[in-house]
């Protein structure tokens, strides 16, 4: 078998989602999710740690409480992921159909792509996480492939289908509606501009109705009359208008766009989140963005398909810059419609003069992805704790010396401070349970004078400051996943 039959098999790159599914950290928003779900379980509410009620992903979290053992999260972590691994696994699929369908000429460099979306996808909370991210950016990819689709091959079918699985998948969260955008104009042009029967376009026109009222009644999960749905409305604004204040320091109106404009291209607020906590993919999303740029400046030179791609990838950036949201892993929605633009600006005569090469960027790859691995498995508590469980001789193994000082820390304070109340990560919650914490917002634990004790990540926190309000100092140190922590108590 040649060397290039293995990294250009697509099953190659599974092996490591599968993998990645265990191994990639528990995330801030992964245990705020989870919590979400043990509150239906206990209160028979949707709602966060702090009450409010939630307006998306309602039947997520519900579907979800009905697994047993959810409360152990060291048992199931990976387990609500699945949506995850599906889509990973579904962009890896959709990107070799795509080169094979409309970027014959590198079929043989697949592994460039597929590499880049393990690297990007499977150690990052926008990717293997239990966030939509990874979903959204499957819809994102097929609905540019249901593009390419009709305007090469004549395909109505996939358009539609994409419509429909954005459309439902709008219940999950808001960022859904940027595939819905990106093919809606090509479901109204087939309704309304081609020449057709009118029982056709009636057909149709119902069509698209029914699956808007499905995903209606799915969002809100409730019986569908105008009395919920008008509650429903009514929340979402009030979530929009808060979130938007509170959270993310913009307003929900015409000047919280330019300020959320200016966030992103002035402020670069998402790429400083991005480089901040996960800067390998950084300097990824640069080498992708580079390229796009200049693509963008010599636009009128490429190919129809490649002129698709760049105006998909631009309408998303612009997606990107109107949300209040800055967080680094909406990023992933442009990820593999970069990589496919990054594959399609190499000159074709670059690889065949050059094909002693691949082998060695095949091989720097596998070694970017392995060290990933290695990295992930050594400081991983959650992966560590769910193969404690159930390989109870794990603890005689030195591979894990690492976690098991890291767990020697954590339970010194939880033996230390046992009782109080304390503000930190959610995800660190399941690890000091001698503790009890009060919630992830900040500002609210702040203004009702509960917290005792705070744990300051140390990458942004020198030492034990928050405001002149409040007096800290520091009692103690620990490490999670990683990343080094201070742990302060208020005098």
């Amino acid at each position: 078998m040649k060397f290039s039959k293995i990294y250009n098999s697509i099953f190659f790159y599974i092996f490591f989602v599968l993998i990645s599914v265990f191994v990639n950290f528990f995330h801030y928003d992964e245990a705020l999710m989870h919590q979400k779900i043990l509150n239906y379980n206990l209160h028979g509410a949707l709602i966060n740690d702090h009450g409010h009620e939630i307006t998306f992903g309602r039947f997520y979290y519900i579907l979800f409480s009905k697994i047993p053992s959810i409360e152990n999260i060291f048992q199931t972590y990976f387990i609500l992921r699945i949506f995850a691994v599906f889509s990973v696994i579904s962009i890896l699929y959709l990107i070799k159909i795509t080169i094979i369908k409309y970027y014959k000429e590198y079929e043989s460099y697949i592994f460039i792509p597929f590499s880049l979306i393990i690297i990007w996808f499977c150690f990052f909370s926008g990717g293997l996480s239990v966030r939509f991210d990874a979903v959204v950016s499957l819809c994102v990819l097929f609905s540019f492939f249901s593009l390419l689709k009709f305007k090469n091959d004549k395909n109505i079918v996939l358009p539609y289908l994409s419509f429909t699985l954005s459309c439902l998948c709008i219940s999950l969260h808001p960022n859904f509606l940027l595939p819905i955008l990106l093919i809606l104009p090509t479901i109204f042009r087939n309704i309304f501009y081609l020449e057709q029967s009118f029982l056709n376009k009636i057909f149709k026109i119902c069509f698209v109705i029914i699956v808007i009222i499905l995903s209606i009644n799915l969002t809100i999960f409730s019986k569908l009359n105008l009395e919920n749905l008008y509650l429903y409305v009514n929340k979402t604004i009030q979530y929009f208008q808060v979130s938007s204040e509170v959270s993310y320091k913009s307003q929900f109106d015409l000047f919280g766009v330019f300020l959320n404009i200016k966030k992103d291209l002035i402020d670069l607020a998402r790429l400083h989140h991005l480089k901040n906590f996960n800067s390998l993919n950084y300097y990824i999303f640069v080498v992708l963005l580079v390229p796009y740029l200049f693509s963008l400046i010599n636009i009128k030179k490429r190919s129809h398909n490649d002129k698709i791609l760049i105006y998909y990838i631009l309408f998303s950036i612009v997606f990107l810059f109107l949300i209040p949201n800055k967080w680094a892993h909406h990023l992933s929605l442009l990820i593999p419609l970069l990589v496919l633009n990054f594959l399609s600006i190499i000159p074709i005569n670059f690889f065949s003069n050059k094909k002693r090469y691949n082998n060695f960027i095949f091989i720097f790859f596998i070694f970017l992805i392995l060290l990933r691995i290695e990295y992930h498995l050594k400081n991983n508590i959650f992966f560590y704790k769910f193969v404690e469980r159930n390989i109870p001789n794990i603890k005689n193994i030195s591979y894990f010396d690492k976690i098991q000082n890291d767990e020697i820390k954590i339970n010194e304070i939880n033996n230390q401070m046992k009782g109080k109340i304390f503000y930190s990560n959610p995800e660190h919650k399941y690890l000091f349970t001698n503790l009890e914490s009060k919630g992830h917002m900040l500002d609210i634990l702040l203004k009702n004078n509960e917290v005792e004790i705070f744990f300051l990540d140390k990458r942004f926190n020198r030492k034990c400051e928050l405001s002149k309000k409040v007096t800290l100092m520091t009692f103690n140190e620990f490490r999670v996943d990683g990343v080094s922590w201070l742990a302060c108590k208020k005098i």
